[in-house]
């Protein structure tokens, strides 16, 4: 299985712009389309519940038209706050695709491991991205870098908490005037 972390950020490492909730309010066009297509190629995905609530309203309405069969694990404290969710997105015809945990990335990945998963794409935020490097079970990453500072906001990595994975540069690609993206991958030890 190949887990794979999507972030977009600014020149100086931020995820969000300033104090805003808002991760998509810092990618380019060219970005979001690189996204959706890169996001087409995964049977689940792994964010963290402000990215979910970010999102709520076009993931629920995706899962309950079928028009999506990807796996969406939220990470969350309470789990249990989310029960009409779980069971709004289970009125569509594919049940089960909605689950909100609050289990260890290592338990996570296992599970979807023993679950037949093959490609697992981790879209943050911060705190997600910073449990999952560090518990060491991201395999690559796919950065998108925007020509643009911002001084404050969520960082990529930007936790209390010591990490220190080791990546490979493997490819740089230009998505448009302003954006590239980088494609990383976890270096042998």
């Amino acid at each position: 299985m190949l887990v794979t972390l999507l972030a977009v950020v600014s020149l100086d490492g931020c995820l969000t712009r300033h104090n805003e909730p808002d991760m998509t309010s810092l990618g380019s066009a060219e970005d979001g389309a690189s996204f959706r297509l890169f996001l087409s190629s995964c049977d689940a995905q792994i964010c963290g519940r402000a990215t979910y609530v970010a999102g709520r309203e076009r993931e629920l309405e995706l899962l309950e038209t079928g028009r999506s069969t990807r796996r969406r694990i939220v990470h969350t404290r309470n789990p249990q706050a989310y029960v009409e969710d779980v069971e709004r997105a289970d009125r569509g015809p594919n049940r089960g695709l909605l689950q909100f945990t609050d289990l260890s990335p290592t338990d996570v990945v296992a599970g979807l491991r023993s679950d037949g998963v093959q490609h697992v794409a981790l879209l943050g935020g911060g705190q997600v991205y910073n449990a999952y490097l560090g518990a060491g079970v991201v395999d690559e990453l796919r950065i998108t870098i925007e020509a643009r500072i911002f001084g404050t906001g969520v960082r990529l990595a930007g936790s209390t908490i010591p990490i220190d994975p080791a990546f490979e540069l493997r490819d740089v690609e230009r998505l448009g005037t302003n954006t590239l993206l980088l494609h990383l991958a976890k270096a042998p030890r």
